[in-house]
């Protein structure tokens, strides 16, 4: 799982060159079309006419949407799309890269309390009745939740690249 505030912590403690050593360390395999193509015939089986109806093969727009990720990546947003039950139609391209980011429900539920409260004081925060904290959670969550998935694929997507140079 991605803790994000971690990740973050130890980012910047990093010099720069510690942070190139220590990404490079456990190199992720990048995808690949061929990746791509396996997740399309896959979708094609499950889905059927939903999903070869879309297009009979990917044009690169999901493999733009799914660059940064891991085949193993790749895989677990799979068997999270089939596990879950909630997809009775296929999911678009940045919701299954969603599922494909494995992140800690709890440090998502910190993060999005954070983003709520950024800029007000805790004794304010502390003044607000229950429901005044709820509502603003609940104004900010989408976009909260959007940054944090955000930033654990960027996480992601950094390591990918780097690995990359390394290669090259």
């Amino acid at each position: 799982m991605v803790d994000i505030t971690k990740f973050q912590e130890d980012q910047q403690r990093l010099s720069e060159s510690e942070k190139r050593e220590a990404s490079v360390q456990n190199l992720p395999q990048l995808l690949t079309s061929q990746h791509v193509t396996t997740l399309w015939e896959k979708m094609t089986r499950l889905y059927g006419h939903k999903w070869s109806s879309v297009s009979e093969s990917d044009d690169g727009t999901w493999l733009d949407a799914l660059r940064g990720l891991t085949p193993a990546q790749l895989g677990y947003g799979w068997r999270k799309m089939i596990d879950c039950g909630e997809y009775d139609w296929p999911p678009s391209a940045p919701e299954f890269r969603r599922l494909c980011v494995d992140v800690d429900q709890g440090a998502l539920e910190h993060y999005i309390r954070r983003f709520a409260f950024k800029g007000i004081d805790s004794y304010s925060v502390g003044t607000m009745t229950q429901k005044e904290q709820d509502r603003r959670i609940s104004q900010v969550r989408k976009p909260a939740t959007a940054e944090f998935y955000n930033m654990a694929i960027a996480i992601t997507a950094e390591t990918a690249q780097l690995a990359l140079e390394k290669k090259s």
